[in-house]
C-alpha cells in the first residue's frame, strides 16, 4: 500500500483497513509496531543507511514512503 502510493501520505485508517481489515481500523498501535519492525529489518539489511528514512511518519495522519525511492 505504501509503495504503491510512494510520495503520498496514506492515512492510518486506510493502511489498517488494507492490511488487517475493517475490524482493525482504530488500532493505530498496530502500525506503529509494524513500521518499527520494518525499519529495524531495513537497518540490518542496509549497512550504508540509504533506506534509513524510507518510511516517513506524518504525525496525526499516517505514513508515506519517500517519493525519490
Amino acid at each position: 500500500m505504501l509503495l504503491a502510493n510512494a510520495g503520498r501520505v496514506v492515512t492510518r485508517g486506510r493502511l489498517l483497513r488494507a492490511v488487517w481489515g475493517t475490524a482493525y481500523a482504530d488500532e493505530g498501535h498496530y502500525l506503529h509496531v509494524f513500521i518499527g519492525q520494518i525499519r529495524r529489518k531495513l537497518a540490518g539489511a542496509d549497512p550504508d543507511g540509504t533506506l534509513a528514512d524510507l518510511f516517513v511518519a506524518e504525525p496525526g495522519v499516517g505514513y508515506r514512503v519517500r517519493g525519490d525511492s
